[in-house]
């Protein structure tokens, strides 16, 4: 097509196809919904994961932390005197009383990050007394026995390396040595040494010689007497990091006076455990040892243990642990994290259910809890029934 005055043609120009506004609204408005959609989507899925990993987690320390303590309980009073103060076979009374099994309260705030807003939790400590250096139960039999020295019949050697024997025999005021002589009689004396190749085990103090007015003890040369290892240990909660919230379940070796802890011997067990407790406790209170005579105490009341930690059953003095035969054993374990959708409802009691725990006051949230329990039979008490 020419222009008017005849020049060049001039050039239609081509529609361009494009979007109105209307078009472009609704393409965003659109948009920013599915956008939305998968992201809430997406963030219920990612929070879901994290709760179960957590849940999962908090599953795996709880089992870890009642399987040891299970184990251990069950074994408190293994090759070993159950209350050396009551048993007449233990010849020379320790300077400590040797007990099976003691317990105590925790000291307040010194396992709760925040007892203020997580009250009502007491966890107890537990220390037991028996075979737990790693011997397995092994008895070793003497060759002798000069002064304080005692020296070992050979054979031990092919069933324990020298590194194996001197943590067995370990010094540093952490191992007794059990001495059981011709007539069963029992005694035990701390060890300060031992050496492998000679076969030897070096006392604080000689043990008793049977004499007219000794009736137990060490008769002749020592020959061929049974001799094992003994120790104690305690599980106790301990706050690790107070600014995180952190608390463990830690096993510890104890001296032998059954209080002061090794140094450098703590464990840690399982964390973000946060609650440690037994209840249903079945004593024997036959007296004459020949009918029992079973009773269960629920919850762990002043019989079994009082304020003090020094009464009741598993008090430090007046202690009757031989009598008790099974119990049940509580582990509370919270999650790693909190969960900020959560709400935090404090424990109503010392023994109610624990829902949840606030491990940071000044946030939104609540860490969930899980509890697992055992029932744990004090086979070895059983057995011995002094």
């Amino acid at each position: 097509m020419k222009s008017p005055d005849g020049s060049e043609p001039v050039k239609r120009r081509k529609t361009q196809p494009g979007f109105t506004l209307y078009e472009l609204l609704v393409a965003v408005v659109v948009a920013t919904i599915l956008i939305v959609m998968v992201y809430t989507v997406y963030t219920k899925a990612s929070r879901s994961y994290r709760n179960q990993s957590m849940a999962v987690a908090m599953q795996q320390h709880a089992r870890f932390a009642i399987d040891h303590l299970r184990r251990d309980i069950a074994l408190a009073g293994f090759n070993a005197t159950p209350n050396s103060t009551l048993d007449p076979n233990v010849c020379m009374q320790p300077a400590s009383p040797l007990r099976a099994i003691t317990a105590k309260r925790s000291l307040a705030g010194t396992t709760v990050a925040s007892p203020t807003q997580n009250p009502n939790i007491a966890p107890l400590e537990f220390t037991l007394f028996g075979d737990y250096t790693g011997a397995n139960g092994e008895i070793f039999i003497t060759q002798s026995v000069a002064g304080n020295t005692v020296t070992l019949q050979t054979g031990f050697e092919t069933l324990i390396t020298e590194a194996q024997f001197l943590r067995i025999f370990a010094d540093n005021k952490r191992r007794y040595l059990r001495i059981v002589d011709a007539e069963q009689y029992e005694v035990y004396i701390p060890i300060s040494g031992a050496n492998y190749g000679a076969r030897q085990i070096v006392l604080e103090s000689a043990p008793p010689v049977r004499s007219g007015t000794q009736t137990c003890g060490i008769q002749g040369f020592g020959l061929g007497l049974q001799v094992s290892p003994a120790m104690f240990i305690r599980y106790r909660l301990e706050l690790t990091d107070a600014a995180r919230g952190a608390t463990a379940l830690v096993r510890e070796d104890v001296q032998v006076d059954g209080v002061t802890p090794v140094e450098d011997s703590k464990l840690l067990i399982a964390d973000n455990v946060v609650d440690f407790s037994a209840y249903d406790f079945v004593l024997d209170n036959d007296a004459t040892k020949r009918s029992p005579s079973l009773a269960v105490t629920a919850i762990p009341d002043a019989s079994i243990l009082d304020e003090s930690g020094e009464g009741g059953v598993l008090g430090s003095l007046s202690a009757t642990s031989q009598n008790l035969r099974f119990m049940t054993i509580k582990v509370t374990v919270r999650t790693d994290q909190e969960d900020p959708e959560l709400t935090h409802v404090p424990r109503a009691g010392p023994y109610t259910r624990m829902n949840t725990y606030d491990v940071y006051p000044g946030l939104e949230g609540a860490a969930r809890t899980l509890s697992l329990t055992s029932k744990v039979m004090l086979q070895t008490l059983a057995v011995r029934n002094i």
